[in-house]
């Protein structure tokens, strides 16, 4: 093992995975601003300030406008902005100091999640004569105001703030649907918090970083999976090898986020 710049020891992110392997398939890859990549894991977004939920007893998404709706710039993208708008008008949970929260970048890991599901490696379970109910029977029509239009059309320009929101399935245990509305929880992770992370961060395999840099970074893709796990690369001859061998190339399971905020410095 390395050690890091406090001279502390670093773990190598084979042996973080490792340690948890059922959770591990919901750890991210953050991107910065700066094009930095940094290793977040299920356990350290899932207990950052928590800021919205929804469940049998809550119901605090946190983000909306002011006559309680979801805010336009916020409804439909994986990965967007919060506005000091959004701020502005958020409800936060109980014992939450709004004044700690701060315009940045809002990720939704259940959308992502879909996306992960399209692996060729992936398994997919054959559905047991269960209904897909049409997303009119969950989802009420709200009217957007001009007013709040115009409020992102102002301050739509640069965040220059790694400030993270994260949502997430409040349950992964459960079988999620895109037609089903199921519980939900956010969390934030202030830029203060992700530094300290960037700082800490475990040992990544030199070819893992190289290709966020080369797939995301200079592509300007904003998210994906990768199964870091799959590295290292190896030449054509000894895939081809692999394969013969019937080799498991792909570790199931453990294709976790890419998320990259880099990509709003190509707007």
């Amino acid at each position: 093992m390395i050690a890091n710049k406090n001279n502390q020891p670093e773990q190598r992110l084979e042996d973080i995975i490792g340690q948890s392997a059922d959770t591990s398939l919901h750890d991210m890859f953050l991107i910065d601003l700066e094009g930095d990549p940094i290793y977040i894991t299920y356990q350290q977004y899932r207990h950052a300030t928590q800021i919205g939920l929804k469940n049998d007893q809550h119901n605090t998404p946190c983000f909306v406008t002011e006559q309680g709706g979801c805010p336009p710039n916020l409804f439909g993208p994986v990965l967007t902005k919060v506005l000091p708008c959004n701020i502005a008008a958020a409800c936060p949970l109980a014992g939450i100091n709004k004044d700690e929260l701060k315009p940045g970048y809002i990720v939704d890991l259940r959308m992502l999640e879909f996306t992960r599901l399209n692996s060729p490696f992936h398994k997919v379970k054959a559905a047991q004569n269960q209904p897909i109910n049409p997303p009119t029977a969950h989802h009420k029509r709200q009217p957007i105001s001009l007013k709040e239009l115009q409020k992102v059309k102002e301050e739509i320009g640069e965040i220059p703030q790694n400030n993270l929101y994260v949502i997430s399935w409040a349950d992964l245990t459960a079988e999620h649907g895109p037609f089903r509305p199921d519980y939900y929880q956010i969390n934030f992770i202030s830029a203060e918090q992700l530094l300290k992370l960037k700082i800490k961060q475990p040992e990544i395999n030199p070819q893992v970083s190289d290709y966020l840099s080369s797939y995301f970074t200079h592509a300007g893709v904003q998210l994906g999976t990768i199964n870091p796990l799959s590295m290292p690369i190896v030449a054509e001859d000894a895939l081809k090898d692999s394969i013969e061998q019937g080799a498991d190339i792909m570790t199931e399971g453990l294709f976790c986020y890419v998320i990259n905020l880099n990509s709003f410095n190509n707007e």
